[in-house]
């Protein structure tokens, strides 16, 4: 084990002899959507223009990712139960997408396509044929909170995204996440066990976290019209706390670009009040985006904010990224390897001659005491 990371680090510094590089922009949304429907969105000029605001925040991403959670209502167990389990009763032309998902789903991914196909340029398929490899594995439900993990290969670069949905409980749903066995299926497109070791050449998680903040209302309130205030809340949130004191936390090697936006939940519905409700819920970032790469100049955040869209109690987040891909000369790899490698057995010999060097010089100084 300490070989082949020390042989995978050595090639990670080696890549540009084996290796082109290009830039890929990605932009990632994440909403919680309280079970609205798309149509909720045609109801005011705010909402309406929602997506149009999120996809001109970047320049012309070529890959777009959405992380939709409770597109139907959890709350209603009769709900839930009949639109997993049952299913949705039309088929499309090819069969697959109806087949398998409901019709809420269905009309938000027409409705998602839509929206795309509206504020982008025409679709060139210029990145599609780079993309390969592309898998979507099921995960396990906890506690009605469930993930879904994408990954796919650029070119010769691994990239995954996912979602997922008390500190210690919501700790435990991402480790069980992470560590699911059925995580990534085995690919023929994957050749080295180690490709999406410590984030590959870019992961991204977005999600409902539901980590809180530990203040009062009162306070979180007064300090949230206030910008400069903000950084005060930041060393009670729960999960920022988790991720630097908690040394057997699975997201602390994880980063989040900085927040400069008020917390995403929980408000009133078509409103901009925080929760009002008997309960009056705590302002929280509960929605986040961390990201991960072996390699944190390959994955750089640009942009990183909140936007208004009120149908939910939950406020949108999205963030914008440059990704470097690479596009690998695989003999010249092989090469590369094969000296890394012979490297690692030189530094053994001076290793294993440096520890007898050792003994043999304290078993002399023994002699003369």
């Amino acid at each position: 084990m300490l070989e082949s990371d020390w042989v995978d680090q050595e090639l990670l510094e080696r890549g540009r002899a084996f290796s082109k590089f290009r830039g890929l922009g990605m932009l990632i949304i994440s909403w919680n959507g309280d079970a609205a429907k798309p149509n909720a969105l045609s109801a005011d000029a705010e909402n309406v223009q929602f997506f149009l605001k999120v996809f001109q925040s970047t320049d012309g991403p070529d890959i777009i990712a959405f992380g939709f959670q409770k597109v139907i209502d959890l709350d209603s167990r009769k709900m839930a139960a009949k639109t997993v389990f049952m299913g949705g009763k039309k088929k499309g032309k090819d069969g697959k997408i109806a087949a398998k998902v409901t019709s809420s789903y269905n009309r938000w991914y027409e409705w998602l396509v839509s929206a795309v196909k509206m504020a982008m340029p025409p679709d060139t398929n210029a990145q599609r044929e780079s993309v390969t490899d592309v898998a979507l594995p099921p995960l396990s439900m906890r506690w009605m909170v469930g993930a879904i993990v994408a990954r796919f290969v650029v070119d010769d670069s691994f990239i995954a995204a996912g979602q997922q949905g008390r500190v210690r409980q919501r700790n435990a749903d991402v480790a069980a996440a992470l560590e699911e066995k059925s995580l990534f299926p085995p690919s023929d497109a994957v050749e080295e066990c180690t490709a999406y070791n410590s984030g590959g050449d870019g992961s991204m998680l977005n999600c409902d976290m539901n980590y809180c903040i530990d203040q009062r209302r009162e306070a979180v309130i007064h300090a949230i019209p206030k910008s400069g205030e903000l950084e005060s809340l930041f060393i009670h949130d729960q999960l920022l706390k988790e991720m630097k004191h908690n040394r057997g936390f699975r997201l602390r090697m994880f980063q989040e670009g900085p927040s400069t936006f008020a917390p995403t939940y929980k408000y009133d519905q078509r409103s901009n009040e925080f929760d009002t409700s008997e309960k009056r819920h705590t302002p929280v970032w509960c929605d986040r985006m961390l990201r991960r790469s072996r390699d944190p100049e390959r994955v750089i955040q640009f942009n990183y904010q909140r936007n208004e869209a009120t149908v939910s109690d939950h406020w949108p987040i999205s963030a914008a990224f440059k990704v470097t891909i690479k596009s690998v000369t695989q003999d010249v790899k092989v090469r590369e390897k094969v000296e890394a490698e012979k490297t690692w057995v030189e530094m053994e010999m001076k290793m294993v001659l440096l520890a007898s060097a050792r003994e043999f010089c304290v078993q002399q100084a023994r002699t003369l005491i």
